[in-house]
């Protein structure tokens, strides 16, 4: 009984991290950069029509890749070593 819930407790941490890591990625391979120029237009007031305001980064810019690289490793790392307690379990 203990070894199941040690199992779906790393289940969930490993899709959590992967999932974050999966997004960081994504956003950082400038997905959402466009959408993000597109509000900062729509937002901006009627005097500052013709300038977008350079003062915040683009989403891309601000993912650091040893962040990304973290979450992916890390969630890796837990996958294999549920699979791991999955194969000593069913034997």
């Amino acid at each position: 009984m203990i070894l199941i819930n040690l199992i779906n407790t790393i289940f969930y941490l490993a899709i959590a991290y992967l999932s974050i890591g999966l997004y960081l990625y994504v956003v950082s391979k400038r997905f959402f950069d466009i959408t993000a120029k597109s509000f900062k237009r729509i937002f901006s007031s009627h005097k500052d029509s013709n300038f977008i305001s350079d003062k915040q980064r683009l989403p891309s810019e601000q993912v650091n890749k040893k962040v990304i690289h973290f979450f992916l490793l890390h969630g890796t790392i837990l996958n294999f070593f549920m699979l791991l307690l999955l194969i000593f379990y069913y034997l």
